[in-house]
């Protein structure tokens, strides 16, 4: 048998593994889509271009992740995933939008994503590793009670070894408090 929390994560595996492809699907789907939406808006002068429009100071390198190409694109969105900085992200896209309605294209393609990514998919496997742990907690409650079942069948008469030791004692203490 092995311990509870590497037993519950060995019997994840297809689930983790489904929800894998789910997160990378969604990834290359919204690379597909940025790269088409957004191609070519994020270069060198953005951190310049940042700053012009009052957005504040630019992070580090953020222009390096862009949707000019596909694999960039891909980069961009896996940042996206794990980066806490998303909205600077969506912000140096957002200000080469000239109007309102591309604005909120990029806000709905950006808010979307966050929220297919980091709570819809990030909550079905929180869910999933509680469940597991909570089915291994119930199985091994289970296991322990048939154990104590079977050791009093065994004793006899719904006795376990604790029970015939006490006995023991007692009598012994009993006759020695007789003598």
């Amino acid at each position: 048998t092995c311990a509870l929390p590497i037993c519950a994560f060995i019997s994840m595996g297809p689930i983790f593994t489904n929800l894998l492809a789910m997160l990378l699907m969604i990834i290359v789907l919204y690379a597909q889509i940025g790269t088409h939406l957004f191609g070519g808006l994020i270069n060198s002068n953005t951190p310049n271009d940042y700053a012009k429009v009052g957005a504040g100071a630019f992070g580090t390198n953020f222009e390096r992740s862009n949707f000019n190409d596909f694999p960039n694109s891909m980069m961009m969105m896996w940042n996206m995933v794990i980066n806490n900085c998303w909205p600077n992200l969506m912000n140096q896209v957002d200000i080469y939008m000239k109007e309102e309605w591309m604005s909120m294209i990029v806000v709905l393609f950006y808010y979307s994503f966050v929220f297919f990514t980091c709570y819809i998919v990030m909550n079905i496997l929180t869910g999933f590793i509680i469940d597991l742990i909570l089915g291994f907690l119930a199985t091994a409650k289970d296991t322990k009670a048939k154990e104590e079942a079977f050791e009093a069948e065994l004793n006899g008469g719904g006795k376990t070894a604790d029970d015939d030791i006490d006995e023991k004692l007692s009598r012994e203490a009993h006759l020695g408090l007789k003598d």
